[in-house]
């Protein structure tokens, strides 16, 4: 299945999508890209976008079933706040984003009533933000997330259980004017595990 649109508008809009989808015996898929460009309502009020994602899942056996999704996204635009003078705006600030993320996750049943589940998410982030000669940031972040969780529901008794465990890295440099600061990084750690359950005195 393929889908398509576009619109365009003044002060030079153009935005535009475009989708691939289909299924494969067992197994789906999807590819998009979307797109936007305007040079905004005035000077340095410009802004593009883009952004693409490839999405696949699908039954792996009768009692497992797999997902995975890859998606990029950037944009890069001048100074896009609107202030009560209109004069008021950085003729120079410019901003840059650029963010990869990747993510897969499975199901699989144990038997009646009792599902596993399993996630792990990464993403890569940069960014870019700057006002001439004068100021200078550059960060970056670097994360992944892992999660698994047990289901088991019963007649009388419903448990779930779980753990997960998130680890990342962020950096930042900045520049004041001529000057570069020393590069600052920040190590991201947490792990959580989680144990609940709900009673059913009574069936319907």
């Amino acid at each position: 299945r393929f889908t398509a649109d576009a619109v365009g508008g003044s002060q030079g809009t153009v935005a535009e999508n475009v989708i691939v989808s289909g299924l494969l015996d067992r197994f789906s898929y999807s590819v998009g890209q979307f797109h936007f460009d305007s040079d905004g309502i005035r000077a340095n009020n410009d802004i593009g976008q883009n952004i693409y994602d490839v999405f696949v899942q699908g039954a792996v056996t009768a009692t497992t079933s797999a997902q995975a999704e890859v998606r990029h996204a950037a944009s890069e635009h001048g100074d896009r706040r609107l202030l009560f003078d209109p004069g008021t705006f950085g003729s120079d600030q410019r901003s840059t984003f650029d963010t990869t993320s990747v993510r897969v996750g499975g199901r699989h049943t144990l038997g009646p009533g009792a599902v596993v589940i399993g996630y792990y998410a990464y993403h890569d982030f940069e960014s870019d933000f700057r006002t001439s000669s004068v100021f200078h940031a550059l960060q970056d972040e670097r994360a992944g997330f892992a999660e698994i969780r047990y289901i088991r529901e019963a007649t009388f008794l419903n448990v779930t259980a779980g753990a997960g465990h998130y680890r990342g890295e962020r950096g930042e440099t900045l520049t004041i004017e001529s000057e570069q600061l020393p590069s600052a990084t920040f190590p991201v750690r947490h792990t959580n595990g989680y144990v609940y359950a709900d009673f059913k005195p009574v069936t319907p």
